[in-house]
């Protein structure tokens, strides 16, 4: 079934994990993610996260999910299980996307 979901604002590049049917949504104007539960097509929580966060990086193994913050130059990482930030990494200007490769 095709559906739409009321997400934040100015949705960007969204992340899938193929192991537990959960969408990351990075909303770059309000500095969080939506969670999407992919089996019942519901916004399950949202995640406060850096500046403009816009790309979203999935390791299926370890559930840990990694979003890009571009206007603070750090990556968050979360906790598939507890749907909560667990550490914030600096890296360089303006990180954009992020590819995890489990």
């Amino acid at each position: 079934m095709i559906t739409n979901l009321p997400v934040g604002t100015t949705p960007a590049e969204l992340g899938v994990n193929i192991s537990t049917n959960a969408i990351y949504v990075p909303n770059r104007d309000d500095d969080n993610v939506s969670v999407i539960g992919g089996l019942t097509n519901t916004v399950i929580t949202t995640i406060p996260v850096g500046n403009n966060p816009n790309g979203a990086g999935v390791n299926p193994l370890t559930n840990r999910i990694y979003i890009t913050n571009q206007d603070d130059n750090t990556v968050s990482v979360i906790d598939g299980v507890t749907q909560a930030v667990i550490s914030v990494i600096p890296v360089g200007a303006r990180p954009f996307s992020i590819g995890v490769n489990p």
